[in-house]
């Protein structure tokens, strides 16, 4: 599970929020899902262990084409910009 904000991969999230790219960042399930009926390929999907355990989380999971990183629910509320990510 990651729990620091030194961890490499938050590092790159950090970044790539900053950056003006070809990647995007998607928050929430219901982004995600619709990212994947669309086809679109994902590189790194983190999710907090409580979510994985829903329902609907471990159905998301399962369409992942990446397993997803459990992040402590702290540190990905620091790095979400949305309401409910």
């Amino acid at each position: 599970m990651i729990l620091s904000r030194h961890n490499k991969t938050v590092k790159d999230i950090r970044r790539l929020r900053r950056s003006k790219g070809d990647l995007a960042l998607l928050e929430g399930p219901h982004l995600v899902g619709e990212a994947l009926a669309a086809g679109l390929g994902l590189e790194t999907v983190l999710a907090t262990p409580g979510f994985l355990a829903t329902p609907e989380g471990a159905a998301l999971a399962r369409r992942l084409p990446v397993a997803p990183l459990d992040v402590a629910p702290e540190l990905l509320s620091d790095l979400a910009h949305a309401d409910s990510s």
